[in-house]
């Protein structure tokens, strides 16, 4: 008996076949990776958007105690993006954005950025502390127990587990209200970033606003 195996009508070799080809193909319907698209900071001055879920990540490779988080949201329609070019200039310090299409992201595009400073991170913190959906632990007028790293809170509810074996972890990562409904943070100003000097060399902080 023949080891060769004969293909049947039905198959087809995707060999050689464009993007758009690919598309095509008769009764085929593309399996879509879910995912985000990863952005720098910059490119969300004055972007207004929604952020639906704030993950904390573990202790970062440079050893700062606080980590950073991760914060997943969804930029605004494209109405809004347009009535917010006159501001998204100003705070760039140029005038080269004319139209939405001269930004790097798209109308309703899901996305995440990361921060580990004392702006966003704290920001999101406190905000959470207040909510009910954590407690930070600490003095109540002592702002500093919004930077501590998660490791040291005394409570955390919402959280995903990550890693394998001696490696798993439970990380923060906060998708609901305390009251069980989504998360719906509204950055209508998108972000914007404090520059000072510290030590003799420039420094900046990035805010929610």
């Amino acid at each position: 008996m023949s080891d060769i195996v004969l293909a049947s009508e039905s198959e087809i070799s995707v060999a050689g076949m464009s993007f758009d080809d690919l598309l095509r193909i008769q009764d085929v319907e593309p399996w879509v990776v879910p995912g985000r698209t990863l952005v720098k900071k910059p490119i969300m001055m004055g972007i207004p958007h929604i952020i639906t879920a704030v993950r904390y990540q573990n202790y970062d490779e440079r050893g700062e105690e606080r980590g950073y988080v991760s914060v997943e949201a969804v930029v605004a329609n494209e109405q809004v993006l347009a009535d917010s070019i006159p501001r998204i200039n100003k705070l760039v310090g140029n005038e080269n954005v004319k139209s939405i299409s001269d930004l790097f992201v798209k109308p309703n595009e899901e996305i995440v950025y990361n921060d580990s400073s004392t702006g966003i991170r704290r920001t999101l913190t406190e905000m959470f502390q207040s909510a009910g959906i954590i407690d930070v632990g600490g003095e109540e007028n002592d702002k500093r127990r919004f930077d501590r790293g998660w490791k040291d809170w005394l409570r955390y509810d919402q959280f995903e587990t990550v890693g394998s074996g001696a490696n798993e972890r439970q990380e923060p990562y906060i998708t609901h209200r305390a009251d069980g409904k989504p998360l719906v943070i509204l950055a209508l100003r998108g972000l914007y970033v404090s520059v000072y000097d510290r030590f003799g060399a420039q420094s900046e902080t990035w805010y929610l606003s």
